[in-house]
């Protein structure tokens, strides 16, 4: 091998492998070449197989066989030159030993027991061999390569040569073995936490965030506009009851107004109509005798008896009292005797009872009750006929007046009572538009402090732009393969920057549907921009103070890579 040509990783990948060859006791090209078809000295994991490091040995294999942790270089290279070994104790043979590494031990027995017959490893085992062989790996077997080894000479290490190369990774050790092991499925084929498969893993989170954040948007943008429209519509609705209260209150009022003055006007008429009646009463009765129950204690006994004799239940006016004393006691000047005013007084009752006037006594204390003449009587009929006419006429009118009087009174009252229950429900109706205004208005101001303000109007722009929270998430994924890389590699500072990085660009894909997640979102796009532009200016700088890295030798192991 040519030593100097190989880089310096190559150098302490090769330098482990001769060590471990020779620990092992192992032929130091065998185990080179082997590795090298293996892995090509990279030490990383398998994407198309679960094999890891420069020996390409499976977790199972390694459970297996006891060989350690196969993340860790040396201990895969002591691990594979340890299973080698078994292999060549066993079959004897540096090509059965190669194909039990690659293909298994059964194929490898069917290998020793067929003489060696390379149909029975197929295509694939045979140019696994071939391919060893060219890179030397059977130059000390007496079985040299049919072409040149690309390697050159393998000569034994340096004995000055102590010096191994820098760990790439020297954090990596110290972290816990689940991560060692999880980590080996998105590492790159450079061995670092690969930003492409996190990345695309954060976008699709993204994608996520996307709808959920749209969703929680749309939702807050709605409240906000219903709680307005809500608002507006109690505002018209509360001035329209206000409006419709007053209208109300101003009709009823008129109707009741106009009723009063319809009761009043039929009332004043019922009233004239009433003053006629008991004036033509008034008349009726003037021109009939009373009907007092006067019984005056008369002067002579005897007097009164015979009266009452001769006029049963009737007694004589107060002005014949004394004649009808003065008969009864002999004194008789004008001839007339009791009985015969009895018989005068009986005629004229039985005479009023023929013009519809009976049941009148012909008793009474003035003047004009005593028993009339035919003239006086006759005049008297006339008189009591018209107001009785009068009366007949009037009665009616003064009842119909008077119902319709109390059909307007009661009218009025309906009126009032029809008024002060709709005014009322008026009114009613108008503070309950006016509690539903205010109870919009507040619906309005909660929504409006639900809404985003400051930052947070930043964060509901960012959701609103297309593919945003894809890029967040993409970023996020990126930032925390970033992070897991510079911290293996033993920039914490770095580290530190990503996992910030990595924060704010998860927060850039909160759903702002709140103030709060609205606002941790509007940090997270200005922090992530702002923590980028400087991540950016430090990572100038770095490269700018790094020496330029020394030109690497043609050839050897370098032509292989």
């Amino acid at each position: 091998m040519d030593y100097d040509k190989l880089t310096q990783e190559q150098k302490t990948v090769a330098d482990l492998i001769v060590e471990a060859a020779e620990a092992n006791k192992i032929n130091p090209s065998l185990l080179l070449a082997q590795a090298f078809q293996e892995s090509g000295f990279r030490h990383i994991p398998n994407k198309s197989t679960d094999a890891f490091g420069v020996m390409q040995i499976r977790p199972g294999t390694a459970a297996l066989n006891d060989l350690g942790d196969i993340t860790d270089l040396r201990t895969n290279i002591y691990g594979g030159a340890k299973l080698m070994k078994q292999y060549l104790d066993r079959y004897k043979s540096p090509e059965a030993a190669l194909l039990a590494y690659h293909q298994g031990p059964g194929i490898a027995q069917k290998y020793i027991d067929s003489g060696g017959d390379e149909a029975v490893i197929g295509p694939k085992g045979k140019d696994y061999i071939v391919k060893i062989g060219d890179y030397g790996g059977f130059s000390e077997t007496g079985n040299p390569p049919a072409e040149p080894n690309p390697f050159g000479d393998v000569a034994p290490l340096p004995p000055d040569i102590n010096e191994r190369a820098p760990e790439k990774r020297p954090n990596l050790k110290e972290m816990p073995d689940t991560y060692q092991k999880g980590s080996r499925m998105v590492r790159n084929p450079e061995g670092d936490i690969s930003t492409a498969t996190l990345g695309a893993a954060g976008a699709g989170a993204g994608v996520g965030a996307s709808f959920l954040g749209n969703k929680g948007l749309a939702a807050m943008e709605s409240n906000v506009s219903n709680a307005k429209a809500a608002y507006e519509a109690a505002k018209a609705a509360a001035q329209g009851a206000v409006g419709a209260s007053a209208d109300t209150a101003q009709k009823l009022a008129a109707e009741a107004q106009r009723l009063e003055q319809t009761y009043r006007s039929t009332l004043a008429g019922a009233q004239t109509l009433e003053r006629e009646l008991a004036q033509a009463t008034t008349q009726s009765t003037r021109y009939l005798p009373p009907d007092p129950d006067v019984r005056g204690k008369v002067a002579g006994a005897s007097g009164a008896e015979n009266y009452a004799r001769k006029m049963p239940g009737q007694l004589p006016p107060q002005a014949m009292l004394a004649q009808v004393e003065d008969m009864t006691t002999g004194k008789n000047p004008r001839g007339m005797g009791a009985g015969d005013i009895a018989a005068r007084n009986a005629a004229n009752i039985e005479t009023q009872k023929r013009l519809g006037m009976g049941g009148y006594k012909m008793t009474g204390t003035g003047s004009e009750q005593f028993v009339l003449g035919p003239k006086e009587t006759a005049l008297r009929q006339a008189e009591m006929d018209a107001a009785t006419a009068r009366i007949k006429q009037l009665a009616p009118q003064v009842q119909t007046a008077q119902a319709e009087a109390d059909a307007a009174l009661e009218a009025r009252k309906a009126a009032e009572k029809i008024r002060q229950r709709e005014v009322a429900s008026a009114q009613r109706a108008a503070r309950e538009a006016q509690t539903a205004q205010s109870v919009a208005q507040t619906g309005v101001e909660a929504a409006t402090k639900a809404a985003p303000s400051g930052v947070g109007k930043i964060g509901a722009m960012w959701q609103k732009i297309p593919g945003a929270n894809i890029l967040g998430g993409l970023g996020m994924g990126m930032s925390a393969a970033e992070a897991l890389n510079r911290y293996e590699k033993g920039d914490t500072t770095g580290a530190v920057i990503s996992t910030v990085q990595t924060l704010l660009d998860g927060m850039s894909m909160l759903p702002p549907g709140t103030p709060i997640t609205a606002a941790l979102k509007g940090i997270g796009v200005v922090g992530g921009l702002a923590l980028t532009a400087g991540d950016l200016y430090r990572t100038y700088n770095m490269e700018k103070q790094k020496p330029p890295p020394p030109q690497k030798a043609s050839g050897g192991l370098t032509l292989m890579k």
